[in-house]
Order: C-alpha cells, then sequence, then structure tokens
C-alpha cells in the first residue's frame, strides 16, 4: 500500500533526530553537537484512525493495517551547504522523492546545545534553510536543462518551457511553491524540486515554554501566516521521551498532570 512520505530539514541542534524520534520511535542517535546524523534515517510512523478502529471492531478481520507516514531524517543543513558546507547538502538527494518537506526551527534556548549561528533567531534559520533549497535545486535544474537540451527530440516543449521557468524563479530566489499551476506543482515535484513541495514548519519549543511561551514563538506565527505555511507548536523532547513510554505509563503521565491527549 503507498504512504506519505516526508522528509525533515533544519539547522544542526534545531531537534530534527528528537523530532523524528517522537515520530517513529527509532532510537535514533541524539547529541548536543552539530551532524550528530550523519546518514540518512528512515522510519514509519502509524497514523492512528478511530474510524477504522471500529470498523476493525466490527469486521474483525484476521489483520488491520493502519496508515501509515514514512520519515526520513537527513544531517542539518548549514549557511553554504550547496557550496559543501557541512554534511546535509549530500543528502538532499534522499529527500527529494517525498510528499512533503518538514523543517524543524529551534525555538528554544539552550546552553549545552550550541546554534550553528551563535543564536536563537527562527526567521534567520528559516531563511537559510530557503536559500539553501533554492540553491541546491537551482543547480539541479541546470542540470536537467543541460541533458534535456541535448535530446531535444525527445523532450517535449511543456517540459522544457516549465524547467526553464522553475530556473528563471530560482535564479530570483523565489520557491516553486507559488507561480504555478497544481498540475505543474505535481510534475515539479516528481523531478524532485524540493522548493516545490508542500512545507510544514514545526516550532520547537522548550520544556520551559509549555508554562511561559517562547518569546520567538510571535514572529513564527507571523511569518508563517504570510507565507501561507502551515505551523505546529510541540516540544520535541517531552514528545520523544513521552514516545518512550507503555500506553499505561503515558495515561498516568497525562492524568499526573491533568492533561488530556
Amino acid at each position: 500500500m503507498p504512504h506519505l512520505s516526508a522528509g525533515i530539514v533544519g539547522l544542526p541542534n534545531a531537534g530534527k533526530t528528537t523530532l523524528f524520534n517522537a515520530l517513529t520511535r527509532a532510537g535514533a542517535q541524539v547529541a548536543s553537537f552539530p551532524f550528530s546524523t550523519i546518514s540518512p534515517v528512515a522510519g514509519m510512523a502509524s497514523v492512528p484512525d478511530p474510524r477504522l478502529t471500529e470498523l476493525s471492531r466490527l469486521v474483525n478481520p484476521q489483520r488491520t493495517t493502519p496508515a501509515a507516514i514514512e520519515f526520513v531524517d537527513i544531517a542539518g543543513l548549514v549557511k553554504g551547504a550547496h557550496r559543501g558546507e557541512g554534511l546535509g547538502n549530500e543528502f538532499l538527494s534522499r529527500i527529494r522523492g517525498v510528499d512533503v518537506v518538514v523543517e524543524v526551527v529551534r525555538c528554544f534556548e539552550e546552553r549545552e546545545i550550541a546554534h550553528p549561528e551563535g543564536s536563537v533567531d527562527p526567521i534567520r534559520d528559516i531563511e537559510i534553510i530557503e536559500t539553501e533549497l533554492l540553491l541546491s535545486d537551482l543547480e539541479m535544474a541546470e542540470r536537467r536543462l543541460t541533458k534535456l537540451n541535448k535530446l531535444v527530440k525527445s523532450v517535449t516543449k511543456e517540459k522544457l518551457a516549465l524547467l526553464n521557468k522553475a530556473k528563471q524563479l530560482l535564479e530570483k530566489g523565489k520557491s516553486l511553491r507559488k507561480s504555478f499551476s497544481d498540475k505543474e506543482k505535481i510534475e515539479l515535484s516528481k523531478e524532485g524540486f524540493l522548493s516545490s513541495k508542500p512545507l510544514l514548519y514545526i516550532a520547537n519549543i522548550g520544556e520551559e515554554d509549555l508554562t511561559f511561551p517562547s518569546p520567538f514563538l510571535s514572529s513564527l506565527r507571523d511569518y508563517a501566516l504570510g507565507e501561507g505555511i502551515e505551523l505546529i507548536e510541540m516540544c520535541a523532547q517531552l514528545e520523544a521521551e513521552l514516545a518512550e513510554l507503555s500506553p499505561e505509563q503515558s495515561e498516568k503521565f497525562f492524568e499526573e498532570l491533568e492533561i488530556k491527549e
């Protein structure tokens, strides 16, 4: 059965792998230093559906298979990744086939977890990631066009026009999520252009921010709203710890905190 796939991107130490573990319970290595993830890691997460549970109870099949999402975690991207800085850019090819890009944005301050830019600034971090994805896409567009122009007899004019339009937008520093029809965006996504894929921001907050809201959230909310991109706020560290609990332990934990799941 085909399943949805999502690629997780972000700066080093933003909490990408922590989020990955929270979603998949894969137990991937997490460290307070950059590039603790040095090779792509994939894991599956089941999607709970009460309707499926009830249907399974009524029908009593031999096996019930819930919907699932595959998550792919790659090394953190840094400024200049398209020029070979850091490790992330060499792994972007691993997520070019995903359906959705999930960007983890650091919104917590932690002295022992170094930030590659020296300070926490969600908007700046988003712009760094966006720039690296655009430049990586531009390089790919140039390679594709060079190759296709040599095969002009077997390539449709529509495809060449689409790639040329994409290249022109990327050269202007614009993502491919806009200026295209839904059909064109599907074609661009099939080509592997990351900036054409649906994007989701994860605002990764600290545990203390659950009580006292992070000062970085307000500007990030406004930015996401202006870009038309969905934003989810969560504490990946807490979610990862809860993912390690049994259902009974988890239920008891929430009861003690008087939190409803």
